[in-house]
């Protein structure tokens, strides 16, 4: 019981956060709704690239089936967000 409560306060903690930054972004050049939210954007990269590169090396010294089920889960979760990011920004 106490999991599934940490975990929806997570999902609910993080639903609130994104609307009251405003956690999106326009096509547009200049937005007067959404501003620039460069730095965070940067900030989650970094997050996320750390997180891939830590957990990977820490799955394989615990034991080789356990790597290859995080590197498997981290091609799973990589390509399909590098084809949705390049399917958004086209190259002009």
């Amino acid at each position: 019981m106490a999991v599934s409560t940490t975990i929806l306060a997570g999902i609910l903690l993080f639903f609130l956060l994104e609307k009251l930054v405003i956690w999106h972004h326009c096509h547009d050049e200049i937005c007067e709704v959404h501003g620039k939210l460069g730095h965070s954007s940067c900030l989650a990269m970094r997050f996320t690239i750390l997180s891939t590169v830590s957990s990977s090396p820490a799955a394989f010294l615990t034991s080789f089936p356990l790597g290859v089920a995080a590197a498997l889960a981290v091609f799973a979760h990589e390509i399909p967000q590098k084809v949705s990011v390049s399917q958004s920004n086209p190259a002009r």
